[in-house]
């Protein structure tokens, strides 16, 4: 009989242990400098308070991802069996309240977005990357560049070819053609050198 109730002792305890490990909460404080957070969950009785808590990221040596929960988000964090001071947050998610992105369910759509408005998509459906920032934006695929949406018409200028095709103008005069422009030197001045293309 005593051996009976001590493996329901035991078991009670493991259950407790267990059910105490996963908790949802909402984030009270924002250490960036350090990747860590405070967070509030409900316990038997009342609410309690997380330690400091480092925030899960995908990786933090050689390529680093950095990204924060912000106060007031709902969050799932983890406890080690040791204790409820020695945890990680796993990251946040979505509910009736906080809705995905719109576009988000697309097939193959990765999407980034921002509370002030600015966003970044990709889809592996068509290899499509979009960024948008405030009016800018900027669409790239493998064989086109277009910046200012849908209704974009302009088309990009290609700077050497367009100093090339300068620096040959010619134009007629009284007295025959011109010859080259005598400035064409400085043409160089006008070339991007962190934008190329072919």
């Amino acid at each position: 009989m005593d051996a009976m109730r001590d493996i329901k002792d035991r078991l009670a305890a493991l259950e407790r242990k267990v059910s105490s490990m996963v908790r949802v909460g909402v984030v009270d404080t924002v250490d960036r400098t350090k990747c860590r957070v405070t967070v509030t969950y409900d316990v038997p009785g009342g609410q309690c308070k997380s330690w400091n808590l480092p925030v899960m990221v995908k990786q933090s040596v050689e390529n680093r991802d950095f990204w924060m929960p912000a106060v007031d988000e709902q969050v799932v964090c983890v406890f080690l069996p040791t204790g409820p001071e020695v945890g990680f947050v796993l990251g946040s998610f979505y509910s009736d309240e906080d809705p995905i992105p719109d576009g988000a369910d697309a097939d193959g759509m990765r999407m980034v977005e921002f509370g002030d408005g600015a966003r970044f998509e990709y889809s592996t459906a068509d290899s499509k990357a979009r960024l948008v920032i405030g009016d800018l934006e900027l669409t790239l695929t493998s064989d086109l560049m277009q910046i200012g949406g849908s209704g974009a018409t302009q088309p990009f200028v290609r700077g050497t070819d367009l100093k090339t095709a300068l620096s040959a103008l010619t134009v007629p005069t009284g007295v025959g053609p011109s010859g080259t422009p005598i400035n064409a030197a400085n043409f160089d001045s006008f070339l991007s050198t962190t934008i190329k293309g072919k």
